[in-house]
């Protein structure tokens, strides 16, 4: 038993390594540059090939590979803060009803079921409906 135990364990690290390969390529073949996606038509070319540095996208892919890794293995997955981005023109209380919003979908989520509405408030409402 101990044995077929040692064996199953050595025979996942090459599935890991696997399914990691995997799932970097899906992310990598996607379509659209993640730097253009995340900065938006408007960006000028210094800030895409900024932001493509600080990202590491102008490394070799193998080394992005051996990095985003290392990242996922200490269950870092890197979400990327661009407030200064995502808010641009925007007003404060836009902004908090979309965070709202994206609470309520993940509560009514949580649930198993999608709930009436998870738009944000309208007319001094600051709960989501609850169905």
């Amino acid at each position: 038993m101990r044995r077929y135990v040692v064996r199953r364990l050595l025979l996942l690290v090459p599935v890991l390594l696997g399914v990691s390969i995997i799932i970097f390529m899906v992310l990598h073949l996607a379509p659209g540059d993640p730097a253009e996606i995340m900065l938006g038509s408007q960006a000028t070319q210094a800030d895409l090939e900024r932001l493509r540095a600080e990202l590491g996208l102008t490394q070799p892919l193998y080394v992005q590979y051996v990095h985003w890794l290392g990242l996922v293995a200490r269950g870092d997955l890197r979400t990327v803060d661009l407030d200064e981005t995502a808010g641009a023109g925007r007003s404060t209380r836009t902004l908090q009803g979309d965070a709202r919003a994206h609470r309520c979908r993940a509560r009514a989520l949580d649930r198993g079921r999608p709930r009436r509405s998870a738009s944000p408030p309208r007319s001094g409402r600051t709960r989501c409906s609850t169905g």
